[in-house]
C-alpha cells in the first residue's frame, strides 16, 4: 500500500515590510569667508537624494543626502545663497527573513529650516520621508497530483490564477538637456540653485525589457541682469530600461522612483544646462495558473492527510488618485509677484482606513515696495490607506495674489498598488494505514441532506467514493444534491 505525490513549487517574492518613516537631522554650519554676514533669512529650499540601501539580519537601512539652499539678506542689503549638504541614514529594526531580500525605496524632503545663531553661524534642520518595501524570496511547495497503489483515495483539486512577484529589478538613469528661458522670462545673469522631482508616467514591455518613462520637473532660481530674483520651471523627459525575467505568464509591475542627483549651470549664451539622475525600482509580477490538491480522503484505508495554508497575490491594481489642498499664505505687505514657490508633503500617518499627509508651502514674494518677504503655510490631505504606501507627487500649483497674502491650490497625486490576497489550503503530505485498520461502517446508508451538503462533503464524512454517490443517485458530474433530498450511500 503506497501513495505517491507529484510535487510542484513556486519561487517568488513576498512583501515582508511596507512602511514610511521620517528622519530628522540637524547641522551647525559656518558661513564661508567668501560670503557676507547673515542679517535676515529669506528661504530654505532643497531636495533629498538617495545614496544607498542595505539589508542585514537585524534590519534595513537607507542613506542619502539632503541638499539645502539657504537664501538670506546680508547686512549690506544684498541677497546671498548658502548651500549646505546634510547626510542622513535611517535604520529600521526588522527581522529579515532572508539575506537575498531586496529593498525598493524612495526619499523626499518634507521640511527644511534654518535658524540664525549669529551672523556667521546657522543651525539647519532637514526632515526626510523614506518610503520602502522589503521583498523576501519564498519557495512554496505543494502536492499537485497523487497516485495510490493498494488503496483507494479520493482527490479534490483546485485551480487558480495568481500574480506573485517573480523578480525585483532596478536601473539608474541620467538625463541631460540644455534649455532656454521661455518667452516673457527675464534673462538670467547667474543660476542660484536648482531642484528636481521625478514623476513616472508609463511603462511598457518591449521584448525582454521593461521601458519606464516619466518627467523630471526641474525648478531653477536665478538672478536676472537687473539683479532681481526669478524662477523658472522645466520638464525633462526621462526613460530607463529594466531587465524582465523569462516568465511564462503575462507580466505586470509596481514602480518606485528616487532622485539621485540634480545639478545645473548657466551657459555662456544664457541658457540652462541640467543633469538629473534617478533610479527606477520595479517589483515584477508574472501571471501563473496553479493547480493543487485541496482535499483528500481514503475510502478503504485509514488516510491521514497533512495540510498547509499559504497566501499568494491575486488581482492587482495601480490606482492614481488626485486630491486638492487649498492653502493661504498670510503676508504683512501686499505682494506684487511670487519669486519662488515650493510644496512639501510629509510622511503618511495611518488614520482608520485613510492616510493623513501634511502639506507645507513656502513662497518668496516681491512686495509692492520692492522688498522680499518669505511666506509659509501648512495644511493636510487624506488619501485611502489600503494597499502599498503611496508615492506622492505634486502637480501644477495654482497661485493667486490676494489682499493680505497668497492663495494656493495644490493638486496632489497618490500612486498606490492594491493587491487582492488569496488563501491556499493545500495537501503537503499524508500517512496511509492498512485497509484493515480503517473502521468499517454500514455498507448502505439512506441519508437526508442538509443545507451545505455536497457530494464531496458526504463522501468524505462517510468514506465513500464520490463516483459511487453520483452513480447510485443519478447525479451528473458537477451536480449537487438539493437540501432535504434523500441520498443512497453505498460502499
Amino acid at each position: 500500500m503506497d501513495i505517491r505525490f507529484k510535487g510542484a513549487s513556486l519561487q517568488h517574492y513576498e512583501r515582508t515590510l511596507n512602511t514610511a518613516v521620517s528622519q530628522e537631522d540637524t547641522l551647525e554650519t559656518i558661513v564661508p569667508d567668501a560670503l557676507p554676514d547673515v542679517a535676515e533669512l529669506l528661504l530654505t529650499d532643497g531636495q533629498s537624494l538617495i545614496r544607498g540601501k542595505d539589508i542585514h539580519r537585524s534590519g534595513v537601512s537607507v542613506s542619502g543626502l539632503s541638499e539645502l539652499n539657504v537664501l538670506y539678506r546680508a547686512e549690506d542689503g544684498s541677497i546671498a545663497r548658502l548651500p549646505v549638504d546634510i547626510p542622513f541614514e535611517t535604520e529600521i529594526s526588522f527581522n529579515v527573513p532572508d539575506d537575498a531580500s531586496k529593498i525598493a525605496a524612495s526619499v523626499r524632503l518634507t521640511g527644511g529650516e534654518a535658524r540664525i545663531l549669529n551672523s556667521r553661524k546657522l543651525l539647519l534642520r532637514a526632515e526626510v520621508c523614506i518610503t520602502l518595501s522589503v521583498w523576501s524570496p519564498v519557495t512554496l511547495r505543494w502536492a499537485e497530483e497523487a497516485t495510490a497503489e493498494g488503496c483507494s483515495v479520493e482527490i479534490k483539486t483546485q485551480q487558480g490564477i495568481f500574480r506573485p512577484v517573480c523578480a525585483v529589478e532596478e536601473k539608474t538613469f541620467t538625463v541631460e538637456d540644455k534649455l532656454t528661458l521661455p518667452a516673457g522670462k527675464p534673462q538670467a545673469a547667474a543660476l542660484l540653485y536648482s531642484r528636481a522631482a521625478l514623476q513616472p508616467e508609463e511603462a511598457e514591455q518591449v521584448g525582454h525589457k521593461l521601458v519606464a518613462r516619466g518627467i523630471a520637473e526641474v525648478t531653477a532660481l536665478y538672478r536676472t541682469g537687473s539683479d532681481e530674483l526669478a524662477s523658472v520651471d522645466f520638464r525633462l523627459p526621462w526613460s530607463a530600461f529594466l531587465e524582465l525575467p523569462e516568465a511564462g505568464g503575462e507580466l505586470s509591475w509596481e514602480l518606485v522612483t528616487a532622485l539621485t542627483g540634480c545639478s545645473g549651470e548657466l551657459t555662456e549664451d544664457g541658457a540652462f544646462s541640467f543633469t538629473v539622475g534617478g533610479v527606477v525600482q520595479a517589483a515584477i509580477r508574472s501571471e501563473r495558473e496553479l493547480s493543487w490538491i485541496a482535499d483528500a480522503y481514503g475510502t478503504d484505508c485509514a488516510f491521514s492527510p497533512v495540510f498547509e495554508t499559504a497566501e499568494l497575490d491575486g488581482e492587482t491594481e495601480t490606482e492614481l488618485r488626485t486630491e486638492s489642498v487649498s492653502l493661504r499664505l498670510d503676508s504683512m505687505e501686499r505682494a506684487r509677484s511670487i519669486v519662488s514657490l515650493s510644496i512639501c508633503c510629509g510622511r503618511p500617518r495611518a488614520e482608520k482606513e485613510n492616510l493623513r499627509i501634511s502639506v507645507s508651502a513656502k513662497a518668496l514674494c516681491l512686495t509692492e515696495d520692492g522688498s522680499l518677504e518669505a511666506l509659509a503655510a501648512r495644511g493636510e490631505c487624506l488619501c485611502p490607506g489600503s494597499g502599498s504606501m503611496p508615492e506622492v507627487f505634486v502637480g501644477d500649483v495654482s497661485a493667486a495674489i490676494v489682499p493680505g497674502g497668497v492663495e494656493l491650490r495644490c493638486p496632489l497625486s497618490f500612486r498606490q498598488t492594491r493587491c487582492r490576497r488569496s488563501r491556499l489550503h493545500f495537501l503537503s503530505g499524508a500517512e496511509v494505514a492498512e485497509a484493515g485498520e480503517k473502521e468499517k461502517g454500514p455498507n448502505v446508508i439512506l441519508l437526508r441532506t442538509c443545507e451545505g451538503d455536497s457530494v464531496w462533503s458526504l463522501g468524505k464524512k462517510k468514506g465513500i467514493a464520490c463516483a459511487s454517490i453520483r452513480s447510485y443517485n443519478q447525479l451528473a458530474e458537477g451536480e449537487e444534491p438539493a437540501p432535504g433530498s434523500l441520498l443512497l450511500l453505498a460502499r
